[in-house]
């Protein structure tokens, strides 16, 4: 069957994919696979989905592992990319650019050559981008349409994304480690304070991982 969509996401922990198929209506086809202890998540969404064709209308991709650091656009020069992701091992690595929605902001970001070839290789019409692009431009657009102060926050394994938005303002987006309820709590309120944002004057949403991290939630 002919594919309208495919929407992938590479995580250290999870592949997700969700298809929808043409035709369907707003019918989508979800799959979920683990990535167990030294398997590369890129090989195991391939194993996972040898059955489907690269016949895909459209193709996305969203890396979830990556470091990535936001850069106003204004100052992003491409062949100054390594100074951004300065301390990271960039051998074998490609540096990727996301333009960011609404903000005049770049995630940059290093992914492997291999990686990123092999995708190219079965879905040539693919657009790739990092995680916390796709959180940020949804949560803005969210936060535009309900003029209001979001928090969002996607948990996988031990980590999170925590994104916050004021209207059409994104205000911060990071990845952070955690072993307890307690320390997200902390970082959640300490990423409120930076920025004099009480939270009662915020909404909080949350994604990814949530049965595995439910007390923490």
């Amino acid at each position: 069957m002919a594919l309208e969509a495919l929407y992938i996401g590479l995580s250290k922990h999870k592949v997700l994919c969700c298809e929808k198929p043409a035709g369907q209506g707003n019918a989508f086809l979800e799959k979920a696979f683990d990535v167990g202890y030294n398997q590369s998540p890129l090989h195991v969404f391939l194993d996972g989905m040898k059955q489907v064709t690269t016949g895909a209308q459209a193709v996305y991709c969203a890396l979830k592992y990556p470091f990535f650091v936001l850069v106003p656009e204004v100052l992003v020069i491409v062949a100054e990319a390594p100074s951004y992701l300065v301390g990271n091992d960039l051998t074998g690595k490609r540096i990727l650019f996301d333009k960011l929605s609404r903000s005049g902001i770049v995630c940059v970001y290093p992914v492997e050559h291999d990686v990123y070839e092999k995708l190219i290789l079965k879905y040539p019409n693919i657009i790739v981008r990092h995680f916390a692009s796709v959180l940020v431009d949804a949560t803005l657009k969210k936060g535009i349409a309900e003029k209001s102060t979001l928090v969002e926050l996607d948990f996988e394994n031990e980590e999170f994304y925590m994104c916050i938005t004021k209207g059409a303002s994104l205000m911060m987006c990071n990845r952070f480690a955690f072993k307890s309820p307690e320390d997200v709590l902390y970082f959640v309120l300490y990423g409120l304070e930076q920025f004099d944002i009480l939270p009662n004057e915020v909404c909080i949403s949350t994604s990814g991982l949530v049965d595995f991290n439910m007390a923490s939630i």
